[in-house]
């Protein structure tokens, strides 16, 4: 276990709690973040939308602030057709409409983030959102906004709120009258700035700010766009966020004694003016696809958790292949709204109405959670505990820590992680990646099958030896077997090879089978008949080899005991190599590899093969044992009985296959009856307003 500790830190997956790695070959579901973890999490801005006006594409990568542009186009365009395909009929950034100058401004005002440049490379200090926001005001040279006006307060960002809100004043000495984008209220010495979530900040703006810089009430007709912009930039697996903004004076904005910071947040961000939509991508990691197909066939559920809009998300799920049940059976094209009203996916709004009986009763159980809180990870942990299943959950924030706990294996990420986070998790990932998920569950069941190995091969050696006594005395003949023989043997011909099998590769199939029962023994059934019949098979070709030289050949009592230690003891050595798998057959694909690809079994097994021969060969070694020389002819016994054995085994694999395939077959169909959509209540979505 120690070791395979070690490789699992090289891969990125810090095991802080080492019952965590046994854990870890038992989970039935992984429960993930979206941002940073299924996603690159490295964001850009790339559209901003107002209410009857052509799109702002923006352009550029990574987190240089000088490289990439800002472009408002001259004509109407859809997102997807304008990202996919920019338009050359643009305006400059410096003729940006006064709504999406207000977004970049907001963009840069309202931000606690910052880049800075280290080692010839841009990082990221702060939020990823705000990061993405920071540069994009950056490129559209919008820093200017920041000479003219300075913050004074702010209402922060949490997750019940789910927006933020900075309160400026204007500069002594700046004229009102110079600033362009105060046209609609140059009377104003304050202004608030907010962020958030559409169907949060939107409800707070009784205004819309429109092309000609003028104030005008929000209208029905408004919200309808506003509504159908956030379906499809959510469509398109883009974050979406609004925008607003209040002109106002000071008494407008003052902070009374004795006022709380709700009250406070109340007074401020009322009578908002909505001034439109930022849209930002953030692109699923490279090969998340296939790691989510790799924990489907291995039977491990993967739930996405998400502060983001439930549209979004499910658009991000479909890139990852996290519905593969739905798109079998319903075809690839299955709605969001089709998937929210058939309860594989459900929004914060919903979820938070529910109590965790309820939730763990739902059927088929939510895999995409949206626009959820730190409270609702607990709850969605204790449901899936609840149904019997074995979780490990994904996170990095302080409200994390009670759900990590909770959870049977708690990942905590390594980079965007808080100190409290890591402390409660069992797991720490140094790069914040779902595959170095997939990856420690794949050592962890690589483990187990190790310590089962190791367990199997120790156990039938033994036993074989108890029931070579005990058939010994049942037909009436003299104990093949010495007890210091057998100690001799158990020193240094059994040991070498069974620690060597702790070393053993991870085996090609163990992403396909089912994940073990936490709660079954480490011997099932199959194997604990296989062990039995692996140490009858040993110890009956030893009885008959020793039978054949005593009663038959007529040879000496201490001859045979030396054939009897010889058979025994060899196809012992042997037997390792079939303990490297436990139901894969030994002879299927290369032969060469089973002798190759363990070099310490190999070793392993040298060390034990020259005991047994130092054993029989060395004068004085062997009269310590009470062995003496075999003639070559001994030797074709001892072939045989090997060659008898490996027929016993692979039999009893042949047999262990045939159950598991049984088993697995059975556990599929489980996951599709699970995964498929049924008949659920329709959860509604109410509009914006």
């Amino acid at each position: 276990m120690a070791v395979g500790m070690q490789r699992m830190a090289e891969r990125n997956a810090l095991v802080r709690k080492m019952p965590a790695v046994e854990t870890l070959g038992s989970v039935t579901t992984i429960c993930s973040d979206k941002t940073g973890t299924l996603t690159e999490g490295v964001m850009q801005v790339r559209v901003m939308w107002s209410p009857q006006l052509p799109l702002t594409v923006l352009t550029g990568s990574g987190l240089n602030p000088k490289e990439g542009t800002a472009k408002h186009l001259l004509t109407p365009s859809t997102a997807k057709s304008a990202l996919a395909h920019p338009p050359t009929d643009t305006t400059s950034t410096a003729t940006l409409p006064p709504m999406h100058q207000w977004i970049l401004a907001a963009s840069d005002l309202c931000n606690n983030s910052s880049v800075v440049h280290r080692d010839n490379k841009w990082h990221g200090v702060g939020d990823s959102t705000e990061v993405a926001l920071h540069v994009a005001a950056s490129r559209a040279n919008m820093q200017w906004i920041r000479e003219k006006v300075t913050r004074v307060n702010e209402l922060a960002f949490d997750s019940d709120r789910k927006r933020m809100s900075v309160i400026c004043q204007v500069n002594t000495g700046v004229s009102v009258d110079s600033l362009p984008l105060f046209k609609a209220d140059p009377a104003s010495t304050h202004l608030v700035l907010a962020k958030g979530a559409p169907e949060v900040l939107v409800p707070l703006c009784s205004t819309v700010l429109r092309a000609d810089g003028s104030l005008q009430p929000i209208q029905p007709s408004d919200l309808a766009q506003i509504d159908s912009a956030c379906d499809e930039f959510s469509s398109l697996g883009l974050r979406t966020l609004a925008f607003a903004v209040r002109f106002c004076s000071a008494a407008e904005v003052a902070n009374e004694s004795g006022t709380d910071e709700s009250g406070y947040a109340k007074k401020v961000e009322t009578g908002l003016c909505f001034v439109g939509l930022a849209a930002l991508a953030d692109p699923p990691r490279p090969q998340i696809g296939e790691s989510v197909l790799n924990c489907h066939t291995a039977g491990i559920r993967v739930c996405m958790i998400t502060g983001d809009h439930l549209k979004t998300a499910i658009s991000i799920a479909r890139m990852i292949n996290l519905f593969p049940a739905c798109a079998e059976h319903h075809g690839p094209e299955l709605s969001a709204d089709e998937l929210e009203a058939r309860g594989s996916a459900i929004n914060g709004r919903t979820l938070s109405g529910l109590t965790v009986e309820q939730l763990a009763a739902l059927d088929p159980f939510p895999v995409v959670f949206a626009r959820v809180s730190p409270d609702d990870k607990l709850k969605i942990v204790k449901a899936l505990q609840q149904r019997g299943n074995v979780v490990a959950m994904t996170g990095d924030g302080v409200n994390d820590a009670p759900a990590i706990r909770q959870a049977d294996a708690g990942i905590a990420m390594g980079i965007s992680g808080t100190d409290i986070t890591r402390q409660a998790a069992d797991i720490v990932l140094a790069d914040d990646n779902f595959n170095t998920i997939v990856v420690a569950v794949e050592s962890g069941r690589r483990i187990l099958d190790n310590i089962i190995k190791f367990i199997i091969y120790l156990l039938s050696c033994n036993f074989s030896e108890v029931i070579l006594m005990l058939i010994s005395v049942a037909v009436g003949l003299e104990a093949p077997l010495t007890s210091i023989q057998i100690l001799y043997a158990n020193i240094v011909v059994d040991i070498p090879p069974s620690l060597a099998l702790g070393m053993e590769s991870v085996e090609k199939d163990v992403m396909t089978r089912a994940p073990r029962d936490p709660k079954q023994a480490v011997l099932t059934l199959p194997y604990a008949l296989a062990l039995i019949l692996q140490a009858t098979s040993m110890a009956a070709w030893t009885i008959i080899a020793y039978a054949i030289s005593l009663k038959a050949l007529n040879q000496s009592a201490r001859y045979a005991e030396t054939v009897a230690f010889a058979v025994l003891f060899t196809v012992q050595i042997a037997h390792a190599f079939h303990c490297r798998s436990l139901r894969r057959s030994m002879f299927k694909g290369n032969f060469i590899e089973v002798f190759t690809e363990n070099r310490w079994l190999v070793a392993g097994c040298s060390i034990s093969i020259l005991a047994v021969v130092l054993g029989i060969y060395v004068p004085g070694w062997n009269d310590l044992f009470e062995l003496e020389p075999l003639d070559g002819i001994e030797w074709v016994k001892v072939f045989c009985a090997v060659i008898f054995h490996s027929c016993v085994v692979e039999f009893g694999k042949f047999l262990i296959r045939r159950y598991e395939r049984n088993a697995r077959h059975k556990m599929r169909e489980e996951i599709k009856v699970a995964n498929t959509p049924a008949p659920f209540i329709k959860i509604e979505m109410q509009p914006i307003s």
